[in-house]
């Protein structure tokens, strides 16, 4: 597949003939994609992953980049720009891209969106700008490009929470970890302690938003006991499972998901995933990994 692998973390150096920076660049701060003079901080949305479109050949590019905000490589084929865009739903039809070589060692990315119009990704050195080109031959020489590869992403990302206090005087503290496998595998524990006089429920919710703007959300719920009641102080939880969608979006999700994690001394697990939920921002769609019975 020229150089580009599904499952890769990569940067794209454009060979146009004439100087100037080189490098795709996904600025996801505001949606915009232009060209870079270097990999190093801070352009940081100059490493991109990449995933499988379901057909042979054919690729989606998500930017790694620091800043959250839209990350998928977006065509434009209907006015010849490039951006970034939040999703892979439509109108995002311009998110996936057919992969060639050129002949000559380099890779030509083919915009597959359903607006007739230019199509080639194409990297304008001379000013730093992207756009699309009708055409890879001259003058169109920034749509090829040379695929820097850094390897398979990340086999196994991890969240760690190690303090987690609870508001309005409750004395319950604890800590929570999340490990997520590209395997589809994951283990979510924590333990919690209550260190007062009286009982108290935990809610514990999870989320994590993929770089499609998909969140996952894994959810536990207990009791912890205080002095005056019977039974323990403490409530440990240890869940090892598989989702099917967590290997399905690896590639989206081992480099620079994002997650948040709230509890609180309730059992109303529902409210708090939609406050998760709201806290990562717009998602395009919820994964229940540990569903709300």
């Amino acid at each position: 597949m020229a150089n580009i692998t599904p499952g890769h973390s990569i940067a794209l150096r454009c060979l146009g003939n004439v100087e100037g920076p080189r490098f795709l660049d996904g600025r996801t701060g505001n949606g915009t994609v232009g060209l870079a003079p270097n990999l190093n901080p801070p352009f940081s949305g100059a490493r991109w992953v990449v995933a499988d479109a379901g057909t042979p050949g054919h690729v989606i590019l998500a930017c790694a980049g620091d800043v959250d905000g839209p990350r998928l490589l977006d065509g434009r084929t209907g006015n010849g720009t490039v951006g970034l865009a939040p999703n892979l739903n439509p109108p995002f039809s311009g998110t996936r891209w057919q992969v060639s070589d050129d002949g000559h060692n380099a890779t030509l990315l083919k915009c597959l969106g359903n607006v007739e119009g230019a199509r080639f990704l194409d990297g304008r050195t001379g000013n730093g700008t992207v756009g699309l080109a009708a055409a890879t031959t001259p003058p169109f020489t920034g749509t090829h490009w040379e695929v820097q590869d850094f390897g398979p992403v990340p086999s196994e990302v991890r969240f760690d929470v190690d303090s987690i206090t609870f508001g309005g005087g409750v004395p319950v503290g604890g800590f929570a970890h999340l490990v997520l496998r590209s395997n589809g595998s994951y283990t979510f524990s924590g333990h919690f302690h209550d260190s007062g006089a009286t009982e108290h429920n935990v809610g514990i919710v999870w989320g994590v938003k993929d770089l499609a703007s998909r969140v996952y959300t894994f959810h536990q719920s207990g009791h912890v006991s205080g002095t005056f009641e019977p039974g323990s102080r403490e409530f440990d939880f240890n869940v090892d499972s598989q989702n099917s969608a967590i290997a399905q979006n690896w590639p989206f999700l081992a480099l620079a998901a994002r997650s948040t994690l709230q509890a609180s001394a309730t059992l109303d697990l529902v409210n708090l995933t939609n406050s998760v939920i709201g806290a990562l921002g717009l998602a395009t769609g919820v994964i229940g990994v540990i569903a709300i019975l």
